[in-house]
């Protein structure tokens, strides 16, 4: 299908527009018409037309406002840069430039997903133009319901030598442990180890392995000690092997700590860690039926099936007789064509 020009208000303006504005398909053609019809019906926005484009809201007739700003329309655009982002943040978005309004945007639904959006279309050069407006300002965004979005969005998306940042202002005082246990804080976290090479985040996870059963142990810090369980380095994935052995007692008796107990049968290093830990879980009985009875037993009890031996399964076998989640695992494993 032929593309066309969004028109302005004369056929000249528009003619003008040609080869300084990128051209409209028929999809865009038919969302903006839609839009303007909705427009002109119940003079207003669609609810949904904020999360669109800008240049899909522009022109439809009716205002959308950010605080005082109304959008530019569609008719004055200019050339574009030479990137598809360079035109987005030259135009703005939600009625004023990305550029300059990365943290105000961030700390709202509607403007975290434009600024995550933003980050996703950048080139490289341009994300870091953007992030550097977060600088000094992690340890607020780790406590934002929706800038610790955008964080996370840094992360996945930026090189790795660009975040360090990151890393610097979470290490600063003693944030790190207030963050790796907080509701948001802990997903900045996650992030960071998933995302960066082991020496780059060496030194926050030694910190977080430093005060290895409170984290563990918190409703929040569990997931973070999880995540490190797959990502860290094999020096430090045997320093917490050794944790989470020192430690076994007190986290099969805790309702997080169990969590743990499975990510690091699940991830261990090593297989005689990984059977040597499948082991002293079975030494209390009180224990284990404790664990089993937590969110967490189906996903304890399959690991276990995994790593212990043939004695061991019937050891586990004998000691949880009975148990509904066990006979659940055992008829999913058998559907599975897996015999105990």
């Amino acid at each position: 299908l032929k593309p066309f020009w969004p028109k302005s208000a004369s056929e000249d303006s528009s003619q003008q527009l040609q080869g300084s504005c990128t051209p409209m398909t028929f999809p865009a053609q038919a969302l903006l018409h839609r839009l303007r019809e909705h427009a002109d019906r119940e003079h207003g926005d669609v609810p949904w037309a904020a999360y669109m484009p800008a240049r899909f809201r522009e022109g439809t007739g009716a205002e959308s406002m950010v605080g005082d700003a109304p959008l530019a329309p569609l008719s004055i655009c200019t050339a574009p840069p030479a990137s598809a982002l360079g035109w987005f943040i030259s135009q703005g978005s939600a009625g004023g430039n990305i550029a300059g309004r990365v943290w105000s945007l961030s700390l709202d639904a509607r403007g975290c997903r434009e600024v995550q959006q933003a980050l996703d279309e950048a080139s490289d050069e341009e994300r870091w133009t953007l992030a550097q407006e977060l600088q000094g300002r992690i340890w607020e965004a780790s406590r934002c319901p929706h800038a610790n979005y955008v964080v996370q969005k840094c992360i996945t998306v930026m090189p790795p030598q660009m975040l360090q940042f990151i890393i610097d202002e979470i290490m600063q005082n003693h944030t790190w442990f207030v963050i790796a246990r907080h509701k948001y804080g802990c997903r900045i976290i996650q992030r960071l180890v998933e995302n960066c090479p082991t020496e780059q985040v060496h030194d926050l996870v030694e910190l977080l392995m430093d005060h290895f059963l409170e984290i563990s142990r918190h409703a929040y810090g569990n997931f973070v000690m999880q995540k490190l369980l797959q990502h860290v380095s094999h020096k430090q994935r045997g320093r917490l092997d050794e944790l989470v052995e020192q430690h076994v007692s007190e986290l099969a008796s805790h309702l997080h700590g169990c969590s743990v107990l499975g990510a690091a049968l699940e991830h261990g290093d090593l297989a005689d860690c990984r059977s040597r830990l499948a082991e002293m879980m079975l030494e209390d009985s009180d224990q284990l039926t404790f664990m089993v009875s937590t969110r967490h037993g189906h996903f304890i009890i399959t690991n276990l099936l995994n790593v212990l031996d043939g004695s061991g399964c019937q050891r586990l076998l004998v000691l949880l007789e009975g148990n509904p989640k066990l006979e659940e695992v055992l008829r999913c494993q058998s559907e599975e064509g897996n015999c105990i």
